[in-house]
């Protein structure tokens, strides 16, 4: 199964930040009022626990003032909230609710759910579908596994892309220029030259073997086994992505990890068909 060498991959995904979201404020300025609300909200997307005003103000450059009149704005638009108690802003599910209900997306769980259902009941385990925006992975849909207990990953999640199996699949099929570029850009934010080189020998065996076989980075004892949804294109439309518990309590036994990755390869295959692609063969040898 193809692995990523047992290299934990990190690197400074904030550098883009500030700069990303630092716009000159001009009220008279539609356009600049829209990159600076924008520029709030992906600031938000950013950081797990909100921002108070003044924090989001030293980001992006703007006044007391200014910030009152944009965050009063994204609150009206029920986008942003803030938490009385503690003046800390935070996004509202309505973005995500929104990307879900965008017509290509809503196709994709639709054709996804139910084989995600049948993916878990037959392992066992849970399951999640993962898309990537920038340089993130981020949970779309998941299915808990049907055993009273078992590991699971909250819906919205989101994780640099190469630390995790979902998210190095979605680079492995995407177009070659386009991955190339996100390894320049990541580059310069961090990532050292030989986790990049590890991360491009993982890419060529994804693209080889149709899959990615990697320890996950949150939880000890499990096993990322990740296969992606193509589209006509043979381009990456999602990650599905199994995390396969390796110990489990004598007599207690359920399906083994080679016949997970089979189901998980099927699985992957027909939401791709749904879709109009043409589902991969899958091989063993993609290990992190």
């Amino acid at each position: 199964m193809p692995e990523c060498e047992g290299v934990t991959l990190r690197f400074n995904t904030m550098a883009e930040d500030e700069s990303t979201y630092h716009t000159p404020y001009d009220r008279d300025s539609p356009v600049a009022a829209l990159q600076q609300g924008l520029g709030i909200v992906e600031l938000l997307a950013s950081r797990s626990r909100g921002l108070t005003a003044e924090q989001i103000g030293q980001a992006l450059g703007c006044s007391a003032e200014q910030i009152a009149e944009l965050v009063n704005v994204l609150g009206q638009r029920g986008l942003i909230s803030k938490l009385e108690t503690t003046e800390v802003y935070s996004l509202t599910p309505r973005l995500f609710a929104l990307s879900l209900g965008h017509p290509p997306t809503r196709r994709l769980l639709d054709e996804a759910l139910p084989q995600m259902h049948a993916l878990s009941h037959q392992t066992g385990q849970c399951c999640h579908l993962s898309q990537r925006y920038g340089t993130s992975v981020v949970v779309i849909a998941q299915v808990e596994s049907p055993r009273p207990m078992g590991y699971s990953v909250r819906l919205g999640e989101r994780h640099p892309v190469v630390e995790t199996a979902a998210g190095l699949v979605l680079l492995a099929f995407e177009p070659p220029e386009e991955a190339e570029n996100w390894l320049e850009t990541a580059a310069g934010r961090g990532l050292d030259e030989a986790v990049r080189k590890i991360v491009t020998r993982t890419l060529v065996a994804i693209r080889k073997h149709g899959h990615l076989r990697k320890p996950n980075g949150q939880a000890m004892g499990i096993m990322d086994l990740s296969c992606p949804v193509v589209g006509s294109d043979r381009l990456a439309v999602a990650s599905l992505t199994l995390p396969f518990v390796l110990e489990e309590r004598p007599g207690h036994e359920g399906m083994g990890e080679a016949d997970a990755l089979s189901k998980l390869a099927d699985a992957a295959g027909r939401i791709t068909q749904a879709l109009g692609g043409a589902a991969l063969d899958v091989s063993s040898g993609a290990s992190d």
